[in-house]
């Protein structure tokens, strides 16, 4: 986990007093002293202040475990959440014209600042999709620049002496969305960097200016379905391989569920140096469970299975609480999960590797469907639909008008935009914070490589799924033996392939008669109820929990009545009324309790 925070004056001089300096150096140190609180205490990383740039009052600090997160050597200095990235983007980077310039391409997955020592400017940005994606603030006379939300508001807190604020408008987005998708983030006044823009500051004056050029893929918009699932194959093996090979350790945790992506992992990983060992959550019933573990056992990897481990708290409130401050303030997108750790490693620092990636399948298109009607269509399925219409109209503008902007070769193209943009990075904010607390996240997938391969792909190629059958294929083809529970490739629906589906098609349709795998149990230490976190009875727990809350009637006053009103319902003891509810309403119990907890800013550690 490395974490950095840059500050530097909204003034522009050149010649900034002794004693400026010290305050903005006080400012760093407040801040990270008050975000050792939410760190965990197992993983050992020190706090580093960096001046390369003081002359103009540009201070940078980091957290990390590796030193080479800042890198300072000739006329520039660079900072990178990610130290394996840190020279390869200094050495690399070229200033042209006043815009930033790759010589060579540096994959991966980072958000990074790049600045001048001899001039006051500088610059930042973050790959594509967002894991790791640049926050900012200019507030108190300073910008700030954060990898880390959370990092910027501790530093807004220090300089205004009011305490942490949290976000109304985030607080509305989570309730329809999950997330955020106009910038919000859960801190008022901080903003997190649209993707493909540069943050720019020169001369104390922020503006958002274009991508850096040159993270360019030798692979052309021309070529057919093997040169492009090739592409995406060697693009992923590249990937997993960089990554493997930037661990200290070559542990690696996979959670294998036995589908497209994680047996895409796993086949890349089995072609590594890593040592792997895979983790099912299910039972011994599950088909699912019984797949990975035959997969597992063709690799000749240790298999566990168990269920998720409940952080500490005596209650589901105590426990949401305690996932929020492990989160860093970034209330989680799948709220479901909001009480359960999260990479639960062998030991702190164990490599963690997981996934299912839309943008390799056409992002949020599942059919090859290109007309505005279907794209309107699934932006709609976007929202929750229980916000009030007064509310939800300001989200349907934004949508309306990104559509209506984005630089799209097709409509059906805007579907996977929208995921590269959105869905495939913002919506895992809370999961790279929670998860990377304890475990090193090893993300191929992620890399910018991978998307930029995706990019080139046709979007028939995509949603198709023909492209990722190639890759598969290649990567690991006696996988396309054995079945994928009941998630068959699209270009197969109508049966077999003439061309692509080949002689494993007849094996992989089969749903039984699995090859019998040894299979080792785990047990956690607490696991949810019978049917899980969206059954009837934790739902109705959660109902009579949530009208309890402290804030529950400030946050249902900005809900649809009849949402309200079901929740009611079901607290009160009517739970036949559940079983006339869609089962999203489960789903949005759940983020509207996880959302009230949130907003209490009873997670904020004293």
């Amino acid at each position: 986990m490395s974490e950095f925070l840059v500050v530097t004056p909204t003034a522009g001089k050149n010649n900034i007093s002794d004693e400026l300096k010290d305050h903005i150096c006080s400012i760093l140190e407040a801040a990270f002293s008050e975000y050792e609180k939410y760190a965990q205490k197992n993983v050992v990383a020190g706090s580093k202040l960096h001046s390369s740039a003081s002359r103009y009052g540009t201070f940078a600090m980091s957290r990390s475990e590796d030193e080479s997160l800042f890198v300072s050597k000739g006329d520039f200095w660079t900072i990178s959440s990610d130290p394996s990235s840190s020279h390869n983007v200094h050495s690399n980077l070229r200033l042209i014209g006043g815009s930033l310039e790759y010589q060579q391409p540096v994959w991966g997955t980072y958000g990074a600042v790049f600045g001048d020592r001899y001039i006051n400017r500088l610059f930042a940005w973050n790959t594509t999709p967002a894991l790791e994606p640049i926050h900012y603030s200019s507030k108190f006379g300073f910008h700030f620049i954060s990898n880390r939300p959370i990092l910027i508001a501790l530093a807004l807190a220090q300089v205004s002496g009011r305490g942490v604020a949290l976000s109304y408008s985030y607080l509305l987005e989570y309730l329809n969305y999950g997330y955020s998708l106009a910038g919000n983030t859960p801190f008022e006044d901080v903003l997190c960097l649209p993707i493909n823009k540069t943050l720019k500051i020169k001369d104390g004056r922020l503006s958002l200016t274009e991508f850096p050029r040159g993270l360019v893929p030798d692979f052309s918009f021309d070529h057919d379905l093997n040169e492009g699932g090739e592409a995406l194959a060697n693009a992923l093996l590249e990937s997993t391989t960089d990554a493997v090979d930037a661990l200290k350790d070559p542990r690696v945790q996979l959670r294998l569920s036995g589908g497209k992506d994680s047996r895409m992992l796993l086949g890349a990983l089995k072609r590594t140096n890593a040592n792997v060992r895979a983790v099912t959550y299910g039972t011994n019933s599950d088909l699912e469970t019984h797949l990975a573990s035959t997969l597992a056992s063709m690799s000749g990897i240790k298999h566990f299975i168990g269920r998720p481990s409940f952080v500490p708290g005596n209650t589901t409130k105590a426990r949401v609480r305690n996932v929020l401050s492990d989160c860093l303030g970034i209330p989680p997108s799948e709220a479901h999960l909001s009480q359960y750790k999260g990479s639960a490693p062998e030991f702190p620092g164990e490599a963690i590797s997981l996934g299912q990636w839309p943008l390799w399948k056409g992002g949020m298109a599942k059919l090859l469907r290109n007309t505005t009607e279907y794209v309107n269509l699934m932006l709609a399925k976007q929202s929750s639909g229980i916000l009030l219409n007064a509310y939800q109209i300001e989200h349907d503008d934004f949508l309306s008008q990104w559509s209506k902007n984005v630089s799209a070769s097709s409509e059906l193209e805007k579907l996977y935009l929208f995921a590269r943009e959105f869905r495939s990075g913002l919506y895992m904010q809370s999961h790279v914070n929670h998860y990377s607390q304890d475990a090193k996240l090893l993300y191929p997938i992620s890399d910018m490589r991978v998307t930029s391969i995706c990019d080139r792909l046709s979007m028939a190629e995509k949603v198709s799924e023909k492209a990722l059958f190639v890759a598969l294929k290649k990567i690991w083809p006696e996988s396309l033996n054995y079945s994928f529970h009941g998630s068959s490739w699209r270009f197969e629906s109508g049966g077999a392939d003439p061309v692509l589906s080949g002689d494993s098609y007849v094996h992989r349709m089969k749903m039984v008669d699995l090859p019998p795998a040894k299979i080792e149990e785990r047990t956690a230490d607490s696991v949810p109820g019978e049917g899980g976190e969206l059954s009837k009875p934790i739902v109705a727990d959660l109902c009579r929990e949530l009208v309890e809350l402290e804030n529950w009637k400030f946050v249902s006053c900005h809900l649809q009545s009849d949402f309200v009103q079901n929740v009611v319902l079901v607290a009160a003891g009517e739970e036949q009324k559940y079983s006339e509810i869609h089962r999203e309403f489960a789903k949005y119990v759940w983020r509207v309790f996880t959302a009230c907890v949130w907003f209490s800013g009873s997670w904020i550690r004293d």
